[in-house]
C-alpha cells in the first residue's frame, strides 16, 4: 500500500510541477509585455514581503505532518483530532497575524521602494495578492498536512493542477483582453480557492475526525522550533528580493524573477519525490524500521544529487540564452547578466542537494536540535548580500546565497550522519567531490555549444547537445562510483 501511494503521489506531483512550470513560464511572460519591468518587479517584490508568513512549506505544517504519522500508522482517531483541533487554532492566529501584518505593510512599503506608480496603485495590489494567503491559512493547511501526512497528497497535487491551469487560461484571456492587472490577480486569488474546497471535501468524507477536540497538553510537539525555523528560512530565501527592492531598483527584482522563475520550475521538478519521500520515511522512523530507513535515504541522497547535478548543469549553461530569449521582446531592462546566472544557479543547486537532508530531518521531528544552522545560514545570508549589492548588484546578493547555502547543506548533512543516521559522512564528501568535478568539467565543455539565434527552435537546438554532454557526464560518474545505487533502483523497478 505504502509504494502504490508512493507512485501515486509521486506521477500527480510530477504533473503539478510540470502545470507549475509551463503555466509559471507563460504567465510572467506575459505580464512582463502587456504591463513592462516595473510591474513585475512589484509583483515579484510584494509577494516576497508577504511570504514572511507563509508557513506552507518549512514551517508549522512539516512540524503537523512529524506530528500525525504515528497517530496515523496506529489510527489513533483521538490523538489526530487533537492534532487538527490545535492546527486550525494556530492557523487561526496566523491568520490574524497576515491581517495586521499586511495593514501595517500597506503603510510602509509605498516608502520602501523607488517607483513611479501612486500609492493607491500599490496598496491595491498588496491587498489583492494577500486575499489567498489568508483563505489558505483559514480554510486549506490543516487539511493539507492531513492528507500528505497520510500518504494521500495526490489529492492536494491534483487540486493544484486544477487550479493552476484554469488560473492561466482566465488570466490569459484578461490580458489579452486588456483589463488591469489588479483584475488578473484577483482573479488569481479567486481561482485558487479550488484547493481549499477540494481538500475540506475530502477530509470531511473519509476521516472520522472532530475538529473541535479539547485537549489538556498540546498535541503538536516542537511548534514554535518550527516556526522559528521557517521563520529562518524565510529570511535565508527571501534576502535577495528585500536587499534588491530596499537597496537597488524594482528593475533588478524584475530581472532577478525571471532568472530564479527558471530555476525554481527546475527545483520543483526535481523535488515532486519530496513529500511522498517524507511521509514515507516519517512512517517509516515511526515504526522504528532503522535498515529500512538507511537504505531509503541512501538510495535518495545520491540519485538528488546525480539529478540536481544533471539538471542544474544544464541551467548553468541554457540559462542565460533562454532569458534573452524570453526577454528578447522587453526593453526596458537589460536582461543579459551571464556571471549572475552561474552564481544563482550554482546556489540553487547547493539548495537543491540540501533537500534530502532537510527532508529527513523533518520527517523525524528535529526542529530544535537544527534550527540555529537556518538562522546562521539566513544571517551570513543578509551580511554578504547587504555588503556586496552597492558594489556588484545582483551578482552581489547571489554570491551571499551560495556562501550561506553551502554552510547550511554542510552542516545539516554532518548533524543527519552523526545524529540520525548513526554513519560515517564519508558517503556525503564523496558524493560532493565526485559531481563537484563533474560540474566543473562538462561546464566547461558545454560552453562550446553557442546560441545562434533569439528564437525558441535555435535555444532547443542548442540544448540538446548541452543536455547530452551533462547527461553523459553524470551517468559516468553514477556508473564508476555509485554503481551499487544503481543496482537498488534496478532491483526496485524490477519487483514493481
Amino acid at each position: 500500500m505504502r509504494k502504490r501511494r508512493f507512485v501515486l503521489n509521486t506521477f500527480t506531483s510530477l504533473g503539478y510541477q510540470l502545470a507549475t512550470i509551463i503555466c509559471g513560464l507563460i504567465l510572467p511572460n506575459l505580464i512582463l509585455k502587456a504591463y513592462g519591468t516595473e510591474v513585475n518587479g512589484l509583483i515579484n517584490s510584494i509577494t516576497q514581503f508577504l511570504r514572511v508568513v507563509c508557513l506552507s512549506e518549512f514551517g508549522i505544517t512539516a512540524v503537523i505532518q512529524s506530528s500525525l504519522y504515528e497517530p496515523l500508522s496506529t489510527k489513533d482517531n483521538k490523538r489526530i483530532s487533537e492534532i487538527l483541533t490545535s492546527s486550525d487554532s494556530f492557523f487561526r492566529k496566523i491568520a490574524l497575524f497576515l491581517f495586521i501584518y499586511v495593514l501595517v505593510l500597506c503603510f510602509l512599503y509605498p516608502y520602501l521602494i523607488k517607483t513611479s506608480f501612486d500609492k493607491v496603485y500599490v496598496v491595491a495590489l498588496i491587498l489583492i495578492l494577500s486575499f489567498n494567503s489568508l483563505a489558505q491559512y483559514l480554510f486549506a493547511f490543516t487539511n493539507s498536512q492531513l492528507l500528505s501526512a497520510d500518504q494521500r497528497s495526490y489529492i492536494v497535487s491534483s487540486s493544484d493542477i486544477i487550479a493552476t491551469i484554469t488560473n492561466t487560461i482566465l488570466c490569459a484571456i484578461e490580458i489579452n483582453a486588456g483589463l488591469g492587472i489588479h483584475v488578473v490577480k484577483l482573479t488569481t486569488a479567486i481561482v485558487y480557492l479550488i484547493k481549499p474546497i477540494i481538500t475540506h471535501y475530502y477530509v470531511r468524507k473519509h476521516y472520522n475526525v472532530n475538529r473541535h477536540t479539547k485537549y489538556t497538553t498540546e498535541p503538536i510537539k516542537q511548534k514554535w522550533n518550527g516556526v522559528s525555523q521557517h521563520i529562518a528560512y524565510y529570511i535565508f530565501t527571501s534576502t535577495d528580493v528585500i536587499v534588491l527592492t530596499v537597496f537597488s531598483t524594482l528593475s533588478n527584482v524584475s530581472i532577478y524573477s525571471v532568472y530564479v522563475l527558471v530555476l525554481n520550475g527546475l527545483k520543483s521538478l526535481s523535488s515532486l519525490f519530496e513529500h511522498g519521500i517524507r511521509s514515507l520515511m516519517g512512517e517509516i522512523w515511526a515504526k522504528k524500521e532503522k535498515d529500512q530507513l538507511v537504505r531509503y535515504f541512501n538510495t535518495y541522497e545520491w540519485f538528488l544529487f546525480a539529478l540536481s547535478v544533471f539538471i542544474f548543469g544544464c541551467a548553468s549553461t541554457l540559462i542565460v540564452p533562454f532569458v534573452q530569449v524570453y526577454t528578447r521582446n522587453v526593453y526596458d531592462a537589460n536582461y543579459y547578466v551571464p556571471l549572475f546566472g552561474l552564481f544563482i544557479t550554482l546556489a540553487y543547486l547547493i539548495q537543491n542537494v540540501r533537500s534530502p537532508y532537510h527532508t529527513l530531518i523533518q520527517s523525524v521531528g528535529h526542529y530544535k536540535e537544527t534550527q540555529l544552522s537556518y538562522i546562521l545560514s539566513a544571517f551570513i545570508n543578509i551580511v554578504i548580500s547587504v555588503a556586496m549589492v552597492y558594489k556588484y548588484g545582483l551578482i552581489g546578493v547571489a554570491i551571499g546565497t551560495l556562501i550561506a547555502g553551502m554552510i547550511e547543506t554542510v552542516w545539516q548533512a554532518t548533524y543527519l550522519y552523526k545524529e540520525i543516521l548513526n554513519k560515517s559522512i564519508i558517503l556525503f564528501l564523496k558524493l560532493f567531490m565526485t559531481y563537484g568535478l563533474q560540474f566543473y568539467i562538462c561546464f566547461i565543455v558545454a560552453r562550446l555549444v553557442k546560441l545562434h539565434d533569439f528564437t525558441y527552435i535555435s535555444w532547443i537546438k542548442m540544448a540538446i547537445p548541452v543536455a547530452l554532454i551533462w547527461l553523459v557526464g553524470t551517468f559516468c560518474v553514477s556508473f564508476i562510483f555509485f554503481k551499487e545505487n544503481i543496482e537498488i533502483i534496478k532491483s526496485v523497478l524490477k519487483k514493481k
